[in-house]
This record gives C-alpha cells, structure tokens and sequence, in this order.
C-alpha cells in the first residue's frame, strides 16, 4: 500500500523483501460475511454457479483469481463442491424419471417436454417486448398438443403386455382370431395405469424437486445463519486442498493478473464517471514564490511533478471523507483504499511476477509499486482502488434515539485512479465502477423462517418453478459426471501446458461475485447512491490534483477548464429529462454545454 510518509515506497530500516510474493494465507474469520453466505448458498440454489465455481478456481492450478471483496472464496469452493454432490444426486433421479416416462408412455413424455421448452423459452424472454420472443416459444406448445392429441394415449409397453396375454396364443383360432379380443380385459385393467402413471411421474418429479430444495434450505440455515459459526465441509483430496490454500492467500493481494478484464469484479461503468485528461505540465509564473536579488536556480516542474506523490495526496483528501473531525453523521460510510496493479495473464516463463510452481503471485512490495506508479510504460498498470461499500448508518435524533436502523444497499462503490507523467505531461484517468447486489433467490438465509412448515411451503413453491428446468436434468447430470470425472486430468492438463510452452495464459477469467450479481441495480436508490458517492470522490480527487499541481508551481487553468466541462457535461438522472446537459440551480447561476 502506498506509504504516505514516505516518497520511495520504502521505509528506513525495512527488512528486504521481494518485489512480488504470494502471502501466507490468514485464518479463516470466526464467521461468515453476508456477502459470504449469499454466495454458498448460491452454490445451493443454481447448478451451473456450483460447476463455474468449481472449473474455474480448482480447475487449473496455475490460474489467479480476481479479488475477492467482502467474501472468503475458500467456504464458496467447499460448499460448491457439496452442492454439486446434491445437485448430481437430484438430476440423476430425475433423469430416471424422464427415462421410465419415455419407456412407458413415450409420446405423453414428449408432449410435456415440448412444453417444458416452450416455457423455458418463454422465462428467457420474461420482461423483453413481444416481438423479440419469436414464434418458437408457440411452436413448441403447439407441437405439444398435436403429440399429445394423435399418439398421448400409444404405449409400447401395454401393446406388448396385451400380446403376451394366453388369449392370443390359443391354437384353436377361435378366441384368437382378433389379435386383442382375448387381451381386452388386460387392456381395460391396464387402463388405471395408463392414466396413473404419468401423474405419478409427475408427482415424482415435483417431489424430488421438493426434497432437494428442503434439504438445500436445512443446509443453508444451519451453516449460513448470521449468528451461525463459519463451517465448511471436507474437500475430495489433498490435492485440491492445496490448491484452496493459496487461492485463501492471494484472493485479497494487490495484484490483479488477468485474462480480459483488467477491473474484474468491480462490476460495470456508471453512467459518465469515467473520464481521462492529458495537461500540458507548464510554469505558472504566479504561483512562484518571490525572489531576492540573488538569482536561484529553478527545479523544471518536469522533476519536481511526482506521481507517486500525487496519488499520496489523493489518498489523503480521501480519507479525509471519513475524518474523525467531522461530525459522525457526515463521515462517508465504508471507505477503503487500496493498491490495484494490473497484469496481462499471458506470463513469460521466469516472469518476476510468477512463482517457481508457476503460479502468478498476487502482492507487490510497496518499493515495486513505487517503481510501477513511476515508470507507466512498464506494462504493470498500477490504480488507485478507492471502495465505498453502502453499508449506511443508522437514523438517530440529536439525543441519540434511533429513528431507522442502518440498512445496506447491497453495492460496492469502486473508484480506479491512475496518474502518469509522460511526454512532459500529465495523464489522469478516473473510472467509475459499481458491483450490483446478489441476486435476490440467494438471501435465502436472511429471507427464510427456520419454520418447517414454511420451508416446506417455500420448497414446494420453488419445485413448481424448476419444474419445467427438469427436462435438462440428463444434460445436468451427464455434465456433472463428465466435471467430476476429468477434474485431476483438466488439473494435470493446466500444469503440463504452462510447462511445456514459453507464455503461458495465467489470468483470472470470472470473479465469483460477479457470477451471482444482478445484471443492473435493482432498486433507483442504489444508481443513485453510486452517483452521489462517486461524485463525493471525484471532487476530493480533483481537489488533490489541482492542490498538489499549484504546489509545484504547475499552471492549472487548462486542468480546471477541462474538469468543468467534464462536470457540466456528465450530469445523468436516468428517470428524468437531465441526460449529459449542464443543470443550474438558483435565481443567478447559469449553465451551458
């Protein structure tokens, strides 16, 4: 982390250390986060989260993580692992329930997987116009009935039940003559079973369903109550254990190597918070201090303009939004700072930021995060990371009473900083970031009554919503199998490939948290709590810039022209008619594009 007492990223009297290494992992916190929890549970609720959970941080040995914000990765793999056991368990019931529909009564089995489809196809589209969904959606419930209609009642077992019945092999030729006059009371006793066992299978499915979700939600209450002490199951082999190892010492490093994204699991952009400038570093002559008679040699502000230094003072006016000093209701709640250094995943062997077992390492020294900030054309790309996770603060009146308690928007606020002088200019880039809330079906564990009756009632509910997903359970299943089947050959695979070629792909190419988050924020509020606070940092940002400038006798007007306009011009209230205009309040302001 940037040291703010120091300009070289060193302390005197520092024991050496390397400029990258991989941390010892630290011991597991006492309990879960929420984010934590929300995230095992997910490992529950949805199958592929469990198997993308798996492939991706146990799958290839020599492949970083993204960081891991306000969550332990090590109890998300355990559980995913767990999950996908319950889940395989489940599918493969499943598929034998579809296998003995197809066998017994195959048409009938066809017509409902018609109309399974077509129901898929419908939730793929739920909320999106009309005329997007296209005419499949229909086909397939159109299909459905005209199976249903010509062959529903057709079963190959009860035709060949009703040939092997003695009546029809009498050799005298009598009762005989018509192949199933002797087999009619077969047929008519056979009838109950023919209109019994598709709802049998039917009620089968559901209660499969139904048991599964019971069990997920006993799971998830036991192991993921608030109050509930951090547990986590055993994992398959040593093997993979090792692997968890080190993933629980490099998930919070401060070095991101990646494979696409350089900002991976800090979400999308909002709206127009980014921004880049490149200023021109000139002598402002008003700004120098006054001379005696004897001339003084002057320092080229080209020398005396640090970046280093400069991200120092970004870090102080930041954390100035929480000062002690202010009162305790204007503090800005939840901010972090931290260094954010980003790397290409596509690593040469004996690169410095790989380890010898060729894995990259996650943390750099603060002396090479220094050299980093100071030489921008390095190919390391270092960020100022500044988090505001809206945890709010609770509503109290002057004598202390509470009026609200503290509620949490469930979003994390990221502001990326980076400064470079080059070329004899300054370069500054501000980006905007906002992670969205878990997905709503994943707050099971704070939505959910340890009732019985009621988990009941919420596993029958949710069957009943699966029950059209449970087509899919053979493919469901047969991936699974494949997964657990190929896991240590993928493992060996990963390995032997970073040892046999020179570059190798080391990146991060999902971040868990991402993968259980709502495409969009959810709720007006959060998008405008990102504008808000992320308008609070840009303004401390800029303020930094601009003081740390006029310190060094830099010319700033061209600075302050610029962030005006960037000001004027990133206004964005989406639900009303201000969209990139400049806005001015009060009988004597004026504002323009």
């Amino acid at each position: 982390m940037i040291d703010s007492t120091e300009t070289d990223g060193s302390k005197s009297g520092e024991q050496h250390v390397p400029f990258f290494y991989t941390p010892t992992p630290p011991q597991p916190p006492p309990t879960f986060s929420k984010i934590t929890r929300m995230l095992c549970s997910a490992a529950y609720l949805n199958n592929d989260f469990a198997r993308t959970v798996i492939d991706e941080v146990v799958g290839d040995e020599q492949r970083a993580v993204a960081n891991s914000v306000d969550f332990d990765l090590d109890p998300v793999v355990r559980h995913s692992f767990q999950a996908r056991k319950m889940l395989f368990i489940r599918d493969c019931v499943l598929t034998g329930l579809l296998l003995v529909g197809l066998i017994t009564f195959p048409f009938v089995t066809l017509a409902w997987i018609l109309v399974a489809a077509g129901l898929l196809h419908r939730s793929k589209y739920r909320g999106a116009p009309k005329y997007t969904r296209g005419p499949r959606g229909t086909a397939y419930f159109v299909a459905a009935v005209i199976v249903f209609c010509c062959l529903g009642i057709y079963s190959p077992l009860l035709l060949l039940l009703a040939s092997l019945a003695p009546e029809n092999n009498n050799p005298t030729g009598q009762a005989g003559d018509d192949p199933l006059s002797g087999a009619l009371p077969v047929i008519d006793a056979f009838l109950t079973f023919a209109l019994a066992l598709p709802l049998a299978l039917a009620v089968g499915t559901l209660a499969a369903l139904a048991v599964h979700r019971m069990m997920a939600f006993r799971t998830i209450l036991q192991a993921f109550g608030a109050d509930v002490p951090g547990s986590a199951p055993q994992l398959p082999n040593e093997r993979i254990a090792q692997r968890l190892h080190w993933v629980r010492g490099t998930q919070n490093g401060n070095v991101t190597v990646h494979a696409r994204n350089p900002l991976l699991g800090a979400g999308a952009s909002v709206g127009n918070a980014s921004w880049t400038m490149a200023l021109s570093l000139r002598t402002d002559p008003t700004l120098l201090p006054p001379t005696d008679s004897t001339p003084q040699p002057r320092v080229s502000v080209h020398d005396s303009v640090d970046p280093y230094e400069i991200h120092v003072a970004i870090r102080k006016r930041v954390w100035a939004l929480t000062d002690s000093a202010l009162p305790e209701h204007q503090r800005v709640p939840g901010v972090r700072v931290a260094d954010h250094i980003v790397a290409d995943g596509e690593r040469r062997e004996g690169d410095p930021l790989l380890e010898p077992a060729r894995r990259p390492h996650s943390v750099a020294s603060p002396e090479a995060i220094a050299a980093i900030i100071r030489h921008p054309q390095g190919g390391l790309r270092y960020y100022q990371r500044i988090t505001i996770g809206v945890e709010g603060k609770p509503v109290v009146t002057g004598d202390g009473r509470l009026v609200l308690p503290a509620q949490n928007q469930e979003v994390v606020i990221s502001a990326f900083v980076h400064v470079a002088v080059e070329g004899g200019r300054l370069y500054a880039e501000f980006l905007g970031m906002m992670l969205p809330p878990i997905l709503e079906e994943y707050h099971v564990a704070d939505r959910l009554r340890k009732s019985a009756a009621l988990r009941f009632g919420e596993a029958v509910s949710s069957a009943v919503k699966l029950w059209p997903d449970t087509v899919k359970a053979p493919l469901h299943a047969a991936r699974s199998l494949w997964q657990i089947a190929t896991l240590s050959n993928r493992m060996d695979r990963a390995r032997e490939d970073s040892q046999q070629n020179l570059v190798h792909d080391y990146g991060a190419r999902i971040s868990v948290r991402e993968l259980a988050s709502e495409e969009t924020p959810q709720k007006f509020l959060q998008s405008l709590d990102a504008e808000k606070y992320l308008k609070l940092v840009e303004k401390a940002v800029s303020e930094a810039l601009i003081d740390y400038l006029e310190e060094h006798h830099v010319d700033t007007s061209e600075y302050r022209t610029r962030m005006t306009y960037i000001q004027n011009n990133s206004t964005t209230i989406s639900e009303s008619t201000f969209v990139n205009s400049a806005v001015a309040v009060g009988s004597h302001s004026s504002a323009s594009n």
